[in-house]
């Protein structure tokens, strides 16, 4: 964290505790195959191409989920540099981090322009 403080995972955050788990698109296209029902419409469209979007029917579907949560140490990297003219203000420069998808490859072109 920014001033080298830990938050542990919480229980009162707050959100609702729907169950969520990260799926590659094979995974989900598998999955929306076997949906059943009508034809979705307007906001229900997905970005999957190869797969008709359903509204469901009556199907039950398991997911057996083996997460084994572990922590780690991570590193920030923070550089100050004093200005001269209003050294009491601050000016935070920062790139985009992904890894979802493509999105390394915008994680890799936003720190290229910062550096």
């Amino acid at each position: 964290s920014f001033n080298h403080t830990q938050f542990p995972p919480t229980q009162l955050s707050g959100l609702p505790k729907i169950p969520a788990q990260t799926i590659t698109a094979k995974m989900a296209t598998a999955l929306l195959q076997k949906i059943g029902g009508p034809e979705a419409s307007g906001g229900f469209l997905g970005g999957l191409k190869s797969v008709t979007y359903r509204l469901g029917g009556s199907e039950n579907i398991t997911v057996e989920v083996n997460n084994v949560l572990v922590n780690r140490e991570i590193h920030n990297v923070f550089g100050v540099i004093k200005g001269f003219t209003d050294p009491d203000r601050y000016v935070v420069l920062g790139a985009q981090r992904d890894a979802w998808d493509r999105g390394y490859a915008k994680a890799a072109v936003g720190t290229s322009v910062l550096v």
